[in-house]
């Protein structure tokens, strides 16, 4: 699976998919009932041999122990939290265009006044105080909440 880049999250918010964790998890498992040596686990016992079998499957796979995140990897919401969200947000992006989108419409058209007192035929849109202040706080909101939902739906939070 190539590594989608989410620009507005850092690389420690970035999700990792339960799916994919469970397929780890259970590929890790058929890695140590495949072996000759028995590895015993509980409470009284050494925690050396299973952190050694650890080693030894990330060599196996390639893959870097270096910063585990230990207690961090299950932080990121479950999916159905994560899909209420995307929800949500595409719901306050609806308001937020339809209330800019409403602001926009009430533009005066206003004469450039180029030429003279005669109009140039093409008015400049005019907007009140208040419309105004709707459009520039609403702009940048839009757009990053827009850039959001599209990275969501690029790994498949829809």
């Amino acid at each position: 699976m190539e590594d989608i880049q989410i620009e507005w999250m850092s690389d420690e918010q970035k999700p990792v998919r339960h799916d994919v964790i469970a397929g780890a998890l259970f590929d890790f498992m058929g890695y140590l009932t495949s072996r000759k040596e028995r590895i015993v686990l509980s409470s009284t016992d050494e925690a050396s041999p299973a952190v050694d079998a650890i080693r030894d499957f990330a060599k196996m796979r390639g893959l870097s122990l270096d910063d585990a995140k230990v207690q961090d990897w299950y932080t990121h919401p479950h999916p159905a939290v994560v899909k209420q969200l995307v929800e949500a947000a595409e719901s306050a992006l609806e308001a937020m265009q339809s209330v800019a989108g409403e602001a926009y419409q009430r533009a005066e058209p206003v004469c450039c006044g180029r030429g003279g007192n005669e109009c140039c035929g093409c008015p400049e849109p005019k907007w009140n105080s208040v419309d105004e202040v709707i459009l520039l706080r609403l702009h940048h909101p839009q757009q990053e909440l827009t850039a959001a939902l599209s990275a969501a739906k690029e790994v498949g939070y829809e």
